[in-house]
């Protein structure tokens, strides 16, 4: 399984990953959330720029191929994502927003749970938020979600002009939410709704407009609906709905999915997904 190009992959930096990831007794403190908690506001980073240099190339490949399918096309965008710098257009859209303090966030209204506060005193974040600069990180990420959602439409505008939109599923989803400042907690890594609850949209034939259900579902049903909607047959052993989100009746934070359905497919589709990357399987 895997994609047959990849355009413009987010591999781990340096081949290493989070190795203090590793360690567990006892966890260790993490000194870069300073930098995290410091680097907030308006502005770019190097995030932002992967993200339009993504959306740019997906325009492109769409604007190039959209025509000869069928295919799958898989668009990783970053944002919203630390560190919490937004673009200044999208941060504008909240500057003035009377926003509170998370949930839970004074030190006495957090649980009390011997694990949460490892956790805490591993990701020390709070540590070099005050409430003032808590507020404009939540403002920033509320405008990197502003700043992805345009990228997204930039990327929908072209499918739609090459004409091939009715005949294309989109699926938009997430690998995960954050935890931002709720029971002073940041980032993922917790069982928390925050953290774990994630978007799943749909939209394409099949789908009325505004369709929502409450039915949960996961990331391995949206790899089964991707195959199935794709016309290809569900492998023996995945986990997932083997009928589909769509099959389910359920109406599916960063992953964009288009697949696009033009003339018969084979019996497998090799398709994976990983966030940062555009990436096709023609089939």
């Amino acid at each position: 399984m895997g994609f047959d190009e990849q355009i413009l992959p987010m591999h781990v930096v340096g081949g290493q990953g989070d190795v203090l990831g590793s360690v567990r007794d006892e966890l260790p403190r993490r000194m870069r959330c300073k930098s995290l908690a410091d680097n907030i506001g308006p502005g770019e980073s190097t995030y932002t720029e992967y993200d339009r240099n993504i959306t740019r190339l997906s325009c492109n490949w769409l604007q190039e191929n959209a025509t000869d399918g069928p295919w799958v096309l898989y668009v990783g965008l970053v944002a919203p994502h630390f560190p919490l710098i937004a673009p200044q257009q999208f941060y504008d859209l909240y500057a003035d927003l009377d926003i509170a303090l998370p949930k839970m966030y004074a030190d006495d209204d957090r649980p009390d749970h011997q694990w949460l506060q490892q956790w805490r005193n591993c990701w020390i974040h709070n540590e070099f938020f005050t409430e003032d600069k808590v507020k404009i990180a939540l403002k920033s990420y509320l405008g990197l979600c502003s700043f992805m959602d345009d990228n997204v439409g930039q990327i929908l505008q072209a499918l739609e002009a090459t004409g091939v939109a009715a005949d294309t599923q989109i699926i938009y989803t997430s690998d995960h939410g954050d935890n931002l400042g709720a029971r002073g907690l940041w980032g993922k890594s917790t069982f928390f709704e925050e953290a774990v609850a994630i978007p799943t949209i749909i939209a394409g034939e099949g789908v009325a407009p505004g369709t929502v259900c409450d039915t949960p579902v996961a990331l391995t049903d949206v790899a089964a609906t991707i195959v199935k909607e794709a016309g290809a047959d569900i492998p023996d052993g995945w986990a997932g709905s083997r009928y589909g989100i769509l099959r389910l009746r359920t109406m599916i934070r960063n992953g964009l999915c288009l697949v696009n359905t033009m003339r018969p497919v084979p019996s497998v589709v090799p398709l994976c997904c990983a966030r940062g990357v555009i990436s096709t399987s023609t089939m």
